[in-house]
């Protein structure tokens, strides 16, 4: 429904891009969490028994605002390049 809106407000054009590229968010969330931890558990050894984690849940909120911006203008990114490059076969899920 985003297409349908008129593409006058930036947010709009940034959210459209954004969700124009879903799986991608997926796997790179994967891959940034697990990139995180094992470097956490690199510095600061496992806190939770077998595991490394936060003590609270003021925690992961903290963690998802220092991620989302991050995650949010990579997938941007990889969304316009998609788009740019519609002639490379990867870039498509089927």
């Amino acid at each position: 429904w985003l297409y349908k809106v008129k593409a006058s407000s930036r947010w709009v054009i940034r959210l459209a891009e954004f969700g124009s590229a879903p799986l991608f968010f997926y796997i790179l969330h994967l891959y940034v969490l697990k990139i995180i931890y094992l470097l956490l558990v690199a510095v600061f050894g496992k806190n939770q028994g077998d595991y490394y984690g936060v003590d609270y849940v003021w925690g992961i909120w903290l963690w998802s605002l220092v991620l989302a911006p991050f995650l949010f203008l990579t997938t941007c990114r990889f969304a316009r390049f998609k788009k740019q490059r519609r002639d490379l076969k990867w870039l498509k899920y089927f």
